[in-house]
């Protein structure tokens, strides 16, 4: 006589067909067993563990040293609006080589503003790592971790993947409007007034270590346009090593307005500057062999960005030094003079590439 099938219990049940592909995961059956939303499992089921800031494979941040304290209060004084210097900089541009700590500063804010119920949500790129190398997983991850903070985002972001099954294979732009701005806006109109505890910061570390040019910049527009949003609240946080076609991005008229940019460099030295009569701000962290002066332009007659870059010492050759020095020299008054100053940054922008190519370290 055949003996009947054992009954598998509840909690065998929620394992029997659970995929753990580390480092990302599928539990489609345990969601589905819980009473969770079918378009909050699929919403789930595209994000990348390791990108999180608190992942288990991410390393320990290093304990932040007197210079970082400072740099992470400014950050967290951004977030909850403080300063008044920084009203209206929707998006705060973290900058430095490699070994200036922008990930182990992005990780510190992220803790704090995490403890403080400050932080919506992190992703952190990884060169080396196929999940979080791309854009493809990043809307997905964040706008999980917003369903845990603010749990009735749940319900209202599985409703949006429900009406469009598609959405994780649509642009970055219209990921971002259907799995965090819509939603978050709907939550965020049902709750009370905004206060400077709501959650608001997403931070975005290493943009540089996406492996497509185009989805870099691709994401820095989408952010733009999400920052000039007025129903959003988000601020965001993008760390990135110095590159070329993103300082270009950043240059954009659109930009400059809502941007705020800290660059760091290998000693962490501080300096602040800024020009609000142009709308955009800086604070510049200088090398130590950097020239402790520059003379300003005139408002609105350049971006700040590239003329902030050219303070830093990179690895040039002694006549594009000379020739860089000569130009911040010159008056300022003549167009002529930014056009020749933005083709000798980017010469300079090259040049760093390429040696940094052949195993040269920054000065």
């Amino acid at each position: 006589m055949t003996q009947p099938e054992p009954q598998l219990q509840p909690s065998m049940m929620h394992l029997s067909h659970t995929i753990l592909n580390d480092p990302t995961f599928n539990q489609h059956n345990f969601y589905h067993q819980s009473g969770a939303p079918p378009g909050y499992l699929r919403l789930i089921e595209n994000v990348s563990i390791a990108a999180l800031h608190d992942s288990v494979h991410a390393a320990d941040p290093p304990k932040p040293n007197t210079r970082h304290v400072a740099i992470i209060q400014c950050i967290i004084d951004w977030v909850v609006g403080v300063d008044p210097n920084l009203s209206g900089k929707s998006i705060l541009w973290l900058e430095g080589g490699a070994g200036a700590r922008k990930s182990a500063i992005a990780r510190s804010v992220a803790k704090r503003c995490s403890d403080e119920g400050l932080l919506l949500g992190t992703f952190f790129f990884g060169a080396a790592d196929s999940t979080r190398n791309h854009v493809g997983n990043l809307v997905a991850t964040i706008s999980s971790q917003i369903g845990i903070v603010l749990p009735e985002f749940r319900d209202t972001v599985a409703a949006f993947v429900e009406e469009d099954p598609l959405i994780f294979g649509r642009s970055i732009k219209t990921q971002f409007s259907t799995l965090i701005i819509r939603p978050l806006s709907k939550v965020l109109a049902n709750r009370a007034a905004a206060s400077t505890t709501t959650p608001r910061l997403i931070i975005i570390d290493g943009l540089n270590e996406c492996s497509s040019i185009d989805s870099q910049q691709g994401l820095l527009f989408t952010l733009q346009e999400a920052s000039n949003d007025p129903m959003s609240p988000i601020r965001f946080l993008v760390c990135s090593r110095p590159e070329s076609h993103l300082n270009s991005a950043l240059c954009s008229s659109d930009m400059v307005p809502i941007l705020h940019k800290i660059f760091l460099d290998d000693d962490h030295v501080a300096r602040q500057a800024s020009a609000p009569s142009s709308g955009t701000s800086s604070a510049l962290i200088f090398p130590t062999a950097t020239p402790s002066t520059l003379e300003a332009g005139p408002s609105g007659t350049a971006c700040s960005h590239c003329q902030d870059k050219g303070k830093e010492r990179m690895h040039l050759n002694p006549h594009d030094r000379e020739e860089i020095d000569r130009l911040a020299r010159r008056t300022h008054n003549d167009l002529q003079f930014y056009q020749e100053w933005g083709r000798q940054f980017m010469r300079a922008m090259d040049t760093r590439v390429h040696l940094e190519g052949l195993g040269a370290k920054p000065l």
